[in-house]
């Protein structure tokens, strides 16, 4: 035996001797590393095949891809490389691919009884291909064979679902999402919850999942300025202002918001308090919207000031003659 080498037997019978500098992860008798290749060993689609396997078992999805596509040109039909194709394409978000081999697979398998979780692919593949209307039967389909992965599926869902207008549909799978698994982003799903309560008309329950969602992180400023539109519209005028103050609290700088404090409490009729809004609105930036000025000229309308009243409208036309 030569000095510093060591044996390795990828067939019975075989010696193959290489040197000991050569390192890397055995595979089915072969050294994986730079300068050896063991697909040249593989000459059938099923040797692919394993050595594509493999590659997976250690998380070297390109070369396991180069070798399930070898596979594949030997032999087109071969299902179970499709469907391993399929998952390493979704996981890469390349939607078409997957969704390709996603419809190969099912064509030969359509219970999904050897490959149950390629409607999950298929699933994955809708979303990454915005094709709400597809996703919906996949994932019902993935859930009704006992996919592995519930919590992933009934997010889809929602959004085929939310996209197809099916809004209670959309309510009834993010309360399962909320109450049967533990989820790191409950926050987001209450306030995607609350969204389509307010589509359904229910404005109490969607506050109440705002208020939810406030709770877990109480810098969510989405949920405030979604508070104030709902409160407003039930008549709760100085809830919507309580709203707007927290949501200001957390970002003071933020000009979008103080113009919306301001004609708030301009429909209310406190127009001094609507005018430092708009003040600071417009020290922050002066060219934000015509609007900040609109509104400025009928406080000072209001409070007497006709003179101020007019260079705020002669500012506002400027403006809107500038942005034409």
């Amino acid at each position: 035996m030569p000095r510093n080498s060591r044996r390795l037997t990828p067939a019975k019978g075989l010696l193959v001797w290489l040197p000991a500098l050569v390192t890397g992860t055995v595979i089915v008798g072969t050294v994986i590393a730079d300068g050896l290749c063991p697909s040249a060993r593989a000459s059938t689609a099923s040797d692919r095949y394993n050595l594509g396997l493999q590659y997976l078992k250690h998380n070297n999805r390109a070369a396991a891809l180069k070798e399930f596509n070898a596979a594949i040109a030997i032999q087109p039909e071969y299902v179970d490389a499709l469907y391993q194709r399929a998952s390493i394409y979704c996981s890469l978000e390349q939607g078409a691919k997957a969704f390709e081999d996603c419809n190969k697979v099912i064509a030969a398998d359509p219970q999904g009884k050897r490959f149950p979780e390629v409607f999950t692919f298929r699933a994955q593949a809708d979303r990454q291909l915005e094709l709400p209307d597809k996703i919906v039967p996949d994932c019902t389909k993935a859930l009704s064979l006992g996919s592995s992965n519930k919590e992933l599926l009934y997010n889809l869902r929602v959004y085929g679902y939310r996209n197809t207008g099916k809004v209670k549909e959309a309510i009834a799978d993010l309360t399962t999402l909320l109450d049967k698994f533990k989820v790191g982003n409950a926050d987001r799903l209450l306030r995607a919850r609350s969204e389509l309560f307010e589509q359904d008309k229910k404005p109490e329950k969607a506050a109440e999942d705002l208020y939810k969602a406030l709770a877990i992180n109480p810098r969510y400023d989405a949920c405030y300025e979604q508070l104030a539109r709902i409160h407003e519209h039930m008549g709760k005028p100085d809830k919507a202002v309580e709203d707007f103050s927290a949501l200001i609290k957390i970002n003071p700088d933020d000009e979008a918001m103080l113009l919306e404090r301001g004609q708030l409490k301009m429909r209310m009729g406190r127009y001094s308090e609507a005018l430092a809004d708009i003040n600071k609105c417009i020290s922050i930036d002066p060219n934000l919207t015509s609007k900040m000025y609109v509104n400025r000229a009928e406080i000072y309308t209001k409070l007497g000031k006709p003179d101020l009243a007019a260079q705020d409208k002669a500012k506002a036309a400027k403006m809107l003659q500038r942005d034409l």
